[in-house]
Order: structure tokens, then C-alpha cells, then sequence
């Protein structure tokens, strides 16, 4: 665990020297939380998709700069368990997670200030953990089965996908031809939020078993 932990401090170091033009992404999900303004019905969900971009983006930044530098090959080369350097990508990203929960949840902290409702930044954030958790325990083990050259089209798929389909479905919300789907994501939602303990309970077990699945990965290959 010590060596996770190292290799934590190693990718924090990386993404804050080398790859500082990578949280200009944090600016989009700032600006997307603004919604919770608006009172509209999907606004949880927009800020949790573009939270889920903002730290897709700082982890996909993260390891496509150590397969540009192969930084993984030197890894491989010293005494450091495999088991261990995946671990270490999901401390990052989980750090990445509430780091980027926090940013989003400036403007609902705003407005709870404003109508004395604390329901608005504690919705905020934790949704916002939530839906990051369940897009990293799918997209890890993708990566660490299929490597970072087959993963990339599959990435960006993820990546622009984060950003259109929150757009579309708040352009066309009041469209009959998708009102199915915004009433299935407003009914998830609904749901989460009646039962947010067991909601999060949930989503860090998800988490927790694709770090099993993914470290099995990678002392397969």
C-alpha cells in the first residue's frame, strides 16, 4: 500500500508540473454547474456529467503522458508489484474525483447560501462522486484489458460524450421523441437521492471490486 501511495504523489506531481494545461477542464465543469441556477430538472446530472469530463480528462492526460514518456516499461523494470501501480492510478483518480466534485460544487454552494437549503451543494457533490465512481470502475477495466493503444477510440467516444449528452438532452427536453430517456434519468436520479447513503455505499463497492478486476488484468497479460 505504501507503494500505491508513492506512485499517488508520483502522478499528482506529474499532472500539477508537467500537465498544467490539463485543469483548464475544471473551468468547463465550473462553468456547467451554473445550471443549478436555472432550476432545471436536469441539473444534478449535467454537473455530474461534466465533473465526470473534467477528471476524464486530468487521468487520460495522466496516462497518455506516461505512454508518450513509457514511463510504464521503467516500472516494470524496478521492484514495484503490479498490483501496486494500479492501485496507485485509482488513488489518483479518486483524488481527482473529489477534487473535481469540490470545483462543480462552488455554484450550488452559492446558491444553498443564497436560499439557506443545504440540499443543493451536498446533492451537487455527492452525485457528482457518484457518477465519476461508476464511469472509472467501467473505464479502468477497459483500459487495463484492451492497453492504451486499443482503448484511445473507445476513450473518445467517453470523452465527446461527456460534453453532447448532457447539451442534447437539456436542447431537446421538452422533444416527445426522448422524453422516455429524460424521465428514466430523472427517476435514477430520484432515486439516488432518496437513498444516497446506499447509493454511495454502492458506487464505492463497484469501485472497489473493478480494483480486483482490473489488478487481475494486469497480472495476466
Amino acid at each position: 500500500m505504501l507503494d500505491s501511495v508513492k506512485l499517488l504523489k508520483k502522478d499528482v506531481n506529474i499532472i500539477c508540473k508537467l500537465e498544467r494545461s490539463s485543469f483548464l477542464v475544471l473551468f468547463y465543469s465550473f462553468c456547467m454547474s451554473s445550471f443549478i441556477f436555472n432550476n432545471n430538472p436536469l441539473a444534478l446530472q449535467i454537473i455530474s456529467f461534466a465533473t465526470a469530463y473534467a477528471v476524464y480528462g486530468l487521468v487520460v492526460s495522466l496516462i497518455s503522458n506516461e505512454e508518450k514518456k513509457k514511463t510504464s516499461l521503467i516500472f516494470q523494470s524496478v521492484p514495484v508489484r503490479k498490483r501496486s501501480t494500479v492501485i496507485g492510478k485509482y488513488l489518483f483518480s479518486l483524488v481527482v474525483i473529489v477534487f473535481a466534485a469540490f470545483i462543480s460544487s462552488i455554484f450550488p454552494l452559492v446558491k444553498t447560501l443564497m436560499e439557506k437549503d443545504v440540499s443543493y451543494v451536498y446533492l451537487s457533490f455527492i452525485n457528482s462522486i457518484i457518477f465519476c465512481l461508476f464511469i472509472f470502475s467501467i473505464f479502468f477495466p477497459l483500459f487495463y484489458s484492451l492497453g492504451y493503444s486499443k482503448m484511445q477510440p473507445i476513450s473518445l467516444v467517453i470523452f465527446y460524450g461527456l460534453i453532447f449528452i448532457p447539451i442534447v438532452l437539456n436542447l431537446l427536453k421538452d422533444a416527445e421523441i426522448i422524453k422516455p430517456a429524460i424521465n428514466f434519468i430523472l427517476n435514477l436520479i430520484s432515486f439516488i437521492n432518496s437513498n444516497l447513503v446506499i447509493s454511495f455505499a454502492v458506487s464505492l463497492l463497484l469501485y472497489s471490486l473493478s480494483i480486483l478486476l482490473s489488478i487481475y488484468l494486469e497480472n495476466n497479460k
